[in-house]
């Protein structure tokens, strides 16, 4: 078979895949990270979150209002001067929009969005951090304070401080470690939930239950919690007497759906020792598609050279033919833009084979047949 050979020297990590993920350096999968803080975990239990209540999520893709509760947070102020938004809209592809603060003022977004996974604090003041709650809702806003909070930013945290998270559409979200902490020798109970708000089973189920007190505990997974498209999840606490402060902190990581890893060999140069080592990628860069393709061309080609009878064997060339057509179209869409796409002159050889011989089992053995019969019937 024919393939693409590249040979580029790179630095790999063989110690942390998951650092390679984190470094962008492997296709179809990402990194992403929620927390949730809650000064005052009640004996009710709902989301860790600054708000002393249960979280709701929003019913529908819908404008949203950015707003803080100190007037600081104003564009060419002392405080944040914008914020970015990472949201989902109403078919749960990801929305991201940045809002230039107004302090109090409600400021509404251009974007629809169905669900607030995250927001981040961009530019800002002398005090380089958010002076008030970020707050991004709907409803009547009353010192900077929406009628409806969907997530919110802890005054100086400058990252989004609400435990909960959906999904993207076209993705599969592996949890891989989460921590949970607290201050007080108070019994804290933690759950994480989740539902999948667009199948008939859309009910919350508990996907893990924990009781802790006055430490934080990390929950390095050994086998990853997967999580598909569109499915909602939540960090809920509750505290066994009065009040207390709770933290959790989620990292996840995002494949995407469909996602094929490509065969590599990997190649050692050097001193094996080092840290990291250098490496040699040799990759067979070639689709499914034109595996199969190229399998079927020479199959078709090895039959029509072993086939004895004439037209049966012009028969499997033009047979062959059509597939090394198909082939090196398909070597054209898998190769676009590569230098490797000027290798496909390769193909020309087995084709023009494959045209000679048809043309020749097809039509000029029929000039062979005629001689046998006119020597057969030649008169004596």
């Amino acid at each position: 078979m024919i393939f693409a050979v590249f040979t580029p020297t790179v630095l790999g990590d063989y110690q942390d895949p998951l650092l390679e993920i984190v470094k962008g350096n492997v296709p179809g999968h990402s990194f992403t990270a929620i927390q949730g803080i809650d000064e005052n975990v009640a004996t009710t239990q709902y989301v860790i979150w600054g708000e002393e209540a249960i979280y709701v999520f929003p019913p529908a893709a819908t404008l949203m209002n950015v707003s803080s509760s100190d007037i600081d947070d104003d564009d060419g102020d002392t405080g944040a001067w914008n914020v970015t938004i990472f949201g989902l809209d109403g078919n749960f592809v990801e929305v991201i929009e940045t809002v230039t603060m107004n302090g109090q003022t409600p400021v509404t977004t251009v974007n629809q969005f169905y669900r607030i996974n995250r927001m981040r604090v961009g530019h800002s003041g002398t005090t380089e951090t958010n002076e008030g709650i970020i707050y991004i809702g709907v409803g009547i806003t009353v010192a900077g304070e929406p009628a409806t909070i969907y997530n919110e930013i802890v005054d100086g945290v400058g990252v989004s401080t609400t435990a909960i998270y959906t999904v993207p559409d076209g993705y599969t979200a592996y949890l891989k470690l989460f921590a949970i902490g607290t201050d007080t020798s108070k019994i804290i109970e933690l759950t994480l939930e989740s539902r999948s708000i667009d199948s008939p089973d859309n009910s919350w189920s508990w996907d893990y239950h924990d009781h802790f007190d006055a430490r934080t505990i990390v929950y390095d997974m050994p086998l990853a919690f997967p999580y598909t498209e569109h499915e909602d999840l939540k960090f809920t606490a509750e505290n066994s007497v009065g009040s207390a402060f709770t933290t959790v902190n989620a990292f996840f990581i995002l494949v995407e759906d469909g996602y094929t890893l490509i065969n590599q060999t990997f190649t050692v140069q050097g001193d094996i020792t080092a840290d990291p080592i250098p490496v040699t990628i040799i990759g067979d860069v070639v689709s499914t598609e034109f595996i199969a393709f190229i399998f079927i061309a020479f199959t078709t080609l090895y039959i029509a050279w072993i086939t004895e009878d004439n037209k049966n064997a012009g028969f499997w060339y033009a047979f062959s033919v059509v597939w090394w057509i198909v082939t090196m179209s398909q070597w054209s869409i898998d190769q676009a833009g590569d230098p490797e796409w000027y290798s496909i002159w390769v193909f020309l050889v087995p084709l023009t084979f494959c045209i000679v011989q048809f043309l020749n089992k097809s039509f000029f053995s029929y000039d062979d047949v005629e001689k046998i019969i006119r020597k057969e019937h030649k008169p004596i």
